[in-house]
């Protein structure tokens, strides 16, 4: 089953004080236009897993007071996510990204999972600060993915994950432990 939001979707600016959410999953919510929530606040939760982004999903200067949860999304234009602040629980788990994906100056005050995720184009987490545990484990990044200047308050994973383009790193603070056991970083250098 497949449920369908046939234009672009805009809530920019805007204070939403109720939940927003796709509750099935068994069936898929396909936006077929682009998705804006620039600048918007959303007092309650905000759960659009199994959701499919045919264009570009614009996050950028959002806050999420509580859950933002796009587990298994699929994100066939860009992302971006730009000085946007998470609240207590951010999950992208098995989500896929074939756009761009610019998170940078993010801050993600809960658990932040992107866990089995798959980045095609290059993702940008520079300045970003992740406030509790963050997981990247079992994802793969085909492009280039850049954590530079990130802080990362609590426990890091990036266990199992593949980095098959350019990993960045530089200036970033690990404050708590960070374990990369059995990843693999397929450039040279």
């Amino acid at each position: 089953e497949e449920r369908r939001v046939p234009a672009g979707l805009r809530i920019r600016d805007s204070v939403v004080q109720g939940a927003v959410r796709h509750r099935s999953v068994s069936s898929t919510l396909r936006f077929e236009g682009p998705v804006d929530f620039q600048g918007s606040r959303f007092n309650e939760g905000v759960d659009l897993s199994w959701s499919v982004f045919q264009e570009a999903v614009d996050l950028s200067g959002a806050v999420f007071e509580k859950e933002a949860h796009f587990v298994q999304g699929q994100f066939v234009g860009p992302l971006a996510c730009r000085e946007t602040r998470f609240g207590p629980s951010t999950r992208f788990h098995r989500s896929a990204f074939r756009g761009s994906v610019d998170c940078t100056g993010a801050l993600f005050d809960g658990m932040a999972e992107f866990l089995e995720v798959t980045t095609e184009q290059p993702a940008e987490f520079e300045r970003s600060r992740f406030g509790l545990g963050t997981g990247f484990s079992g994802s793969h990044f085909k492009s280039r993915i850049s954590f530079r200047d990130a802080i990362f308050s609590r426990e890091t994973f990036f266990t199992f994950t593949i980095f098959t383009g350019e990993a960045l790193f530089a200036g970033s603070q690990f404050l708590g432990p960070a374990d990369f056991s059995n990843a693999e970083f397929k450039r040279q250098d």
